[in-house]
Parts: structure tokens; C-alpha cells; sequence
């Protein structure tokens, strides 16, 4: 099993076959194959999975609590907003996202 870089989006969910709130030990199979780059810091555990996603884990319970769509993750949400939505764009499609100056990213 890998990473389907095309699959949508799916809020509270996951994203390209990558459930929210797996494991890290679930998730490993999925990452055969890529790059990963893993950053520990602030009770958290940060995957860089080539230039497709961020998956950061809690160290505490070792459960995935967030993900990040890199420039390589070609999947959209709600078949609209991707990594190549530009800001004006994505503001008139979803006027929920803020921007997370801590984190640098477009969040909902």
C-alpha cells in the first residue's frame, strides 16, 4: 500500500489512503518507497514524506493528528482546492481557511 497523490482531500478523515488519528507503526508501510525526512520537537513527531505531506504525530499516544498537503500532493478537497489554489481563490471557495502565521499554512 502507498500514498495515492491523487486522492481527494477528505476533512476529518485523511487524505490519500493516510487515516487520521493511525498510528505511526500503521502508517510506515505507506511510506516504503519515499524520502522522509523526521523532525521530533514540542511533544510532536513530523514526517516530511518527500515533497507530498507533512504527517505530524502526537509523541504522547503516537497517533497522527494532522496532515499537511506539500506541493507534490496533486489530490484536491471538495474537488476544487489544492496546493495550486492561489489565495484569492481559495478565500472565495472557502471562506474558513485562516492563516496560521506559527505554522506558516492555510488552515480550516
Amino acid at each position: 500500500m502507498s500514498i495515492d497523490i491523487n486522492a481527494p482531500i477528505i476533512p476529518f478523515e485523511g487524505i490519500g489512503g493516510v487515516k487520521l488519528y493511525s498510528s505511526e507503526e500503521q502508517i510506515q508501510p505507506m511510506l516504503d518507497g519515499y524520502q522522509v525526512k523526521i523532525d521530533r520537537y514540542s511533544g510532536r513527531i513530523r514526517y516530511q514524506v518527500g515533497d507530498l505531506l507533512y504527517l505530524t504525530f502526537l509523541k504522547k499516544n503516537g497517533k497522527l493528528f494532522s496532515i499537511t498537503t506539500l506541493d507534490g500532493y496533486k489530490g484536491k478537497l471538495w474537488d476544487k482546492i489544492g496546493t495550486d489554489t492561489v489565495e484569492k481563490t481559495l478565500l472565495s471557495l472557502d471562506d474558513s481557511f485562516v492563516w496560521d502565521d506559527w505554522e506558516e499554512v492555510w488552515q480550516s
